[in-house]
């Protein structure tokens, strides 16, 4: 891996399980490719040539001629080593075959040193890919996925971002927009000088889970907005930034981004077993509606730990169920009258600060590394 950690506590790997060609249990929820496995392999090492054939024996050497010829059921193996880079998916693969684009020899051993003001891996209205276990260091974005246009017809379908390590980046760490079944899962986000941690614009049937996010100066760490809707967050790690989770917010460009009918910021959403350690407010819910806040660990030094409020176009959240969480404080709730629907089972109490340790919990399914070792 490249060096320059981010802080002190920055752990060098993830402290969960890794397979190139598997993914969680968590993403299985959402798309539809569960068990299924590569028909083809692309090779790519620091030492290949673009002109070769992409095996095993004679890879190709940058990850973005090896994505331009990848085809649905492809496998893009990235082998150990440092690629400066800035990749844009423009392939997609089929419900019944993905793309795969994955680190070969382990969690972070293919490093993306990103250009300044560009994006590790960018993608606009590609379906069914999977991107597992990169360690992307800088650039405006580690992963930008997002429609095809601004018409909100070309929308990205079955994404599954998985295991990566972002950090350094100017603006997010991992961005999605427009996405429908996308799975943003055990990834580590660290070191985000900007805006958010985990930004996603107009999710459909997403999944937030087993995420650590920490060090960001900018906003927020994981946020789902901009007329999201069924949108899991689970069980993720968020510290040393601003505002933790936010359950709506405050987006803007309603018509180009995320459609002018919707009167809300997000639906129906499930905010559980998040451990969350933020300066201002642990969870905000702007403009949410019929969503639940539960069993969650709650840490803020300074205002509420919960704030449910009314976005800036005016939409005020309702219906929202705040439900056997632990919070830092016996003052920990601030919500626009009307707003809250149940509130019952929370406890004040002492809730220490959540130390960085990493995702846990994260469940791979599929295909086993046995099989991607006798298929290479």
């Amino acid at each position: 891996m490249v060096g320059g950690a981010i802080s002190s506590n920055f752990p060098k790997v993830l402290s969960v399980a890794y397979s190139p060609t598997k993914i969680s249990t968590d993403a299985a929820t959402v798309v539809p490719y569960e068990y299924k496995a590569p028909t083809s392999f692309i090779y790519v090492s620091t030492s290949g040539n673009n002109a070769n054939a992409g095996t095993a024996a004679a890879p190709m050497k940058t990850i973005q001629a090896a994505v331009n010829k990848a085809k649905p059921g492809t496998a893009v193996m990235v082998k150990e080593g440092v690629y400066s880079e800035s990749v844009k998916v423009g392939v997609s693969g089929t419900a019944d075959k993905p793309i795969w684009i994955a680190s070969a020899d382990g969690l972070g051993k293919a490093d993306i040193k990103v250009p300044a003001g560009k994006q590790g891996f960018y993608s606009y209205g590609a379906d069914n890919i999977i991107l597992k276990g990169f360690e992307i260091i800088g650039g405006a974005e580690g992963v930008k996925v997002t429609q095809g246009g601004n018409t909100l017809t070309n929308f990205a379908t079955n994404w599954v971002i998985e295991q990566n390590i972002t950090r350094g980046q100017t603006t997010d760490g991992i961005k999605t927009a427009q996405t429908v079944n996308s799975a943003v899962t055990g990834n580590r986000v660290a070191g985000v000088r900007g805006e958010e941690g985990i930004d996603n614009v107009y999710m459909r049937n997403g999944i937030i889970a087993h995420n650590s996010v920490s060090d960001v100066v900018g906003l927020s760490g994981i946020v789902a907005k901009a007329g999201s809707q069924n949108v899991k967050i689970l069980d993720n790690k968020v510290s040393g930034v601003p505002d933790g989770i936010l359950v709506g917010g405050f987006a803007t460009n309603q018509g180009s981004t995320w459609p002018s009918t919707l009167k809300y910021q997000a639906l129906k959403f499930t905010v559980e077993g998040n451990d969350v350690d933020a300066a201002k407010r642990a969870v905000n819910a702007y403009g949410a509606k019929d969503s639940v806040i539960k069993a969650n660990d709650l840490y803020t030094s300074n205002g509420a730990v919960v704030n449910v409020s009314t976005d800036n176009l005016g939409y005020t959240s309702s219906g929202i169920q705040i439900i056997n969480n632990d919070v830092s404080k016996a003052s920990w709730l601030t919500a626009k009258a009307g707003s809250v629907s149940v509130n019952t089972g929370n406890s004040a109490t002492t809730v220490a600060n959540i130390s960085d340790t990493g995702p846990d919990g994260l469940t791979l399914v599929g295909v086993s590394a046995s099989t991607f070792d006798t298929m290479g």
